[in-house]
């Protein structure tokens, strides 16, 4: 399936802003709560990360985060049904980002129903592996559900071109090797490399994981059609602070 960014994306001009989030933390109101707000902040899209006992893609900040969630009793039907509640409020995009353990706990069919009721718009499944997560993909978009498919700095440019026309939605660069959390630079190469990607690209191109700064999205945003913000987010949220001023800046910076 050949993606287009009209399907996914309200705005055809600038740059998108994407943040990234885990429901949960401090709990599952306020993190209607922060749907309301990061909406109104001007971001385009808003993840939803969903707790995970085992998250191999993810950092310590976020890691922190789930470990908390969970023990919280957050769930993915609780968080299911939050988004649910606030969805005709928030204008921005809500994509969830779960380990693909979880959907299959729920059944996939289920889940993709589910999920399609509460107005969830696309996933983001980080321990799904290319080529094995087509079928899946296939399923999601039947429901007009977004598949969205990571690739890496690793990834070769043919591989990626692959991937772009079996996702949807956007494809989420991942700038760094490892897991997801704030660096105070990106690889010299992620221009160059983002460059590339959008040559080959049926989706448009997000870049992720390290972006801790305005600075940072500022430095690459015209190497790509967007960024995605988490960690940096996610720390604010831990420690009980604000990160409105932090997403306006973010916000300004794209």
């Amino acid at each position: 399936m050949k993606g287009r960014k009209e399907v996914f994306f309200k705005k055809e001009k600038g740059k998108i802003l994407s943040v990234f989030f885990v429901a949960g933390v401090p709990d599952l109101k306020r993190a209607g709560e922060f749907l309301l707000k990061l909406s109104s902040l001007g971001c385009d899209i808003i993840e939803v990360g969903v707790p995970y006992s085992d998250p191999l893609a993810d950092g310590p900040t976020i890691r922190c985060a789930y470990e908390r969630a969970l023990k919280k009793g957050t769930t993915p039907d609780r968080i299911i049904h939050m988004i649910e509640k606030m969805r005709k409020k928030v204008d921005s995009k809500i994509v969830l980002m779960i380990y693909f353990n979880l959907i299959n706990k729920m059944g996939q069919e289920k889940f993709l129903k589910r999920i399609k009721k509460a107005g969830v718009d696309g996933v983001i499944v980080p321990d799904l592996v290319y080529p094995y997560w087509i079928d899946f993909a296939k399923k999601c978009h039947k429901k007009h559900i977004a598949f969205i498919p990571l690739v890496s700095p690793l990834t070769p440019l043919q591989r990626i071109k692959e991937i772009s026309q079996h996702g949807s939605g956007f494809l989420y660069y991942v700038n760094v090797e490892g897991t997801t959390g704030e660096r105070e630079k990106l690889p010299q190469d992620t221009s160059k490399k983002l460059l590339n990607i959008r040559k080959v690209s049926k989706l448009p191109v997000l870049s992720g994981f390290g972006i801790s700064s305005p600075q940072i999205a500022k430095s690459i945003k015209k190497y790509c059609d967007g960024v995605v913000v988490g960690s940096a987010v996610q720390r604010r949220i831990n420690s009980g602070k604000s990160f409105d001023k932090f997403v306006k800046s973010l916000r300004k910076a794209v």
